[in-house]
């Protein structure tokens, strides 16, 4: 809250140890009246600090005491924080950029070249090909996709495969007069969930077999 320019001129007054009396004929032969607990009030002020003074003497409206006690103890604080941090953060980034140093040191002893060269060396190769290298993590990310989406169609053009030799099987079976075994048919269907797994074609082989066998009973009858 600010203070009224009478307020000041009192203060003044106030400093200079004017009584309350010869303070309130002061103030009434200009015009602003006051009353002794007003004068009380502003003297309260200048004691809290409230209203400080120039060195001529004149006043003004200031920080109060207790603000500016509790300001220095906050401002203690906080720097003694700071400092204590800023000496922990020196410390942890001299042991990081040690520890940095070891590192590429011994990279650069690696392909036979000085520190300082290996690493103005590696940030140049940075700047020329890290368009080239998030290309080709975009690329890495589309292959990973095709090679995933390849693998479901190979799936399916197995089954697809496996079906149409089933079909094609049966029906040559069929049109030789052989019959066809339930236990067949039985396996393509678990054939198929075998295929799903990543398998090949263990149906082919029965199915060979079934036929070979079968035509042998029928060219040689008799024969076990």
């Amino acid at each position: 809250m600010s203070v009224e320019p009478r307020d000041l001129r009192v203060a003044e007054l106030i400093k200079q140890e004017k009584s309350y009396s010869e303070i309130q004929t002061i103030m009434r032969e200009q015009g602003t009246p006051i009353s002794n607990q007003k004068i009380s009030e502003i003297k309260k002020m200048v004691e809290a600090g409230t209203i400080g003074f120039r060195e001529d003497g004149t006043a003004y409206e200031a920080e109060p005491k207790v603000v500016a006690d509790v300001h220095q103890q906050v401002m203690s604080v906080v720097t003694k924080k700071a400092a204590e941090e800023a000496v922990l953060f020196a410390e942890e980034d001299y042991k990081l950029g040690r520890e940095l140093r070891q590192f590429w040191f011994l990279k650069a002893q690696e392909k036979g070249m000085s520190l300082r060269d290996f690493i103005k060396a590696a940030l140049i190769f940075y700047a020329d090909y890290r368009d080239l290298a998030t290309e080709n993590e975009e690329l890495k990310t589309i292959s990973r996709s095709a090679l995933q989406q390849l693998n479901v169609n190979t799936i399916a053009r197995k089954k697809l495969e496996l079906y149409y030799r089933f079909c094609r099987d049966m029906i040559n079976l069929r049109a030789r007069g052989l019959s066809v075994p339930e236990q067949v048919i039985v396996d393509f269907y678990s054939d198929l969930e075998y295929l799903s797994k990543g398998g090949a074609y263990p149906v082919e082989e029965v199915l060979r077999n079934v036929a070979k066998g079968e035509a042998q009973d029928i060219d040689h009858p008799g024969v076990p």
